[in-house]
């Protein structure tokens, strides 16, 4: 059996690390060493992200509120 153990990160933290790639332009190599996480599995939190996208359009126009989309958590805490 494998000695592995499977890690589950939180929505701030899988966000905290897609915004320091798109948004402060850190390289994913850097941004996955330092939150050891697999290049593939950030690319896979990347393609969601972007998939999922229009819900925050929609969800303005519903009325429904998306604020919590885009909480802010200082990647520090990682």
């Amino acid at each position: 059996m494998s000695d592995r153990v499977r890690r589950h990160h939180s929505a701030e933290r899988k966000a905290a690390l897609l915004r320091r790639h798109v948004v402060e332009k850190v390289p994913v190599s850097q941004v996955c060493e330092e939150g050891q996480v697999k290049p593939s599995i950030f690319y896979r939190w990347q393609r969601d992200l972007l998939e999922g996208a229009a819900t925050v359009f929609s969800a303005r126009r519903t009325g429904r509120p998306a604020a919590h989309l885009f909480t802010s958590s200082p990647v520090s805490e990682l």
